[in-house]
């Protein structure tokens, strides 16, 4: 009987090693608490941060879709998508960093408030670089589908990006 109690102890003991084991991977996988989709939504911030788009893949779906609504700017799509669309602009912007001031966790969403700075060293398309330095604030909501994001919207006012950079505005019927 003394036996059969130790290796019942064992076995518990491996069962329950081996359930947090399995716990911790799902919850990196998964984030299914607040706290662990924050943890998440960071991790991915340090995707875009440091240009180690290979990463991509562990944070959003393959079906994934990016509502941006900057002007002229379609829908990002797919892994390949965002790793083009990031690309992008870390040519314009090299030394790109987003940071996130507050977020908050809804069901399946999380609403993040963020930040974006950076210098304008390198092309964005056909526009020349400026070499001036942006700061732009402006509101993210990701969905979460199975453990990764599926779908972001992004808001920001892309007047205040381009006039940063030297864009001005110039009322209809003045530029004539």
């Amino acid at each position: 009987m003394k036996r059969f109690s130790q290796i019942t102890i064992v076995t518990l003991g491996v069962f329950v090693v081996l359930a947090g084991i399995v716990n911790l991977q799902t919850s990196r996988a998964m984030p299914g608490d607040a706290k662990g989709m924050k943890v998440f939504i960071n991790r991915y911030a340090d995707v875009w941060n440091s240009g180690n788009l290979d990463e991509l893949g562990k944070f959003i779906t393959d079906g994934y879709v990016r509502h941006d609504y900057q002007v002229g700017m379609e829908k990002v799509t797919g892994v390949e998508g965002l790793k083009k669309y990031i690309s992008y602009l870390r040519t314009g912007y090299p030394d790109w960093k987003v940071t996130f001031s507050d977020m908050w966790v809804e069901g399946k969403r999380v609403i993040a408030v963020w930040k974006v700075t950076g210098t304008n060293t390198g092309p964005l398309g056909n526009l020349k670089p400026t070499g001036k330095k942006i700061e732009v604030h402006g509101m993210l909501i990701s969905r979460m589908a199975a453990g990764k994001i599926a779908e972001e919207w992004v808001y920001f006012n892309q007047l205040q990006s381009m006039s940063q950079v030297g864009f001005t505005v110039i009322p209809p019927g003045e530029g004539k």
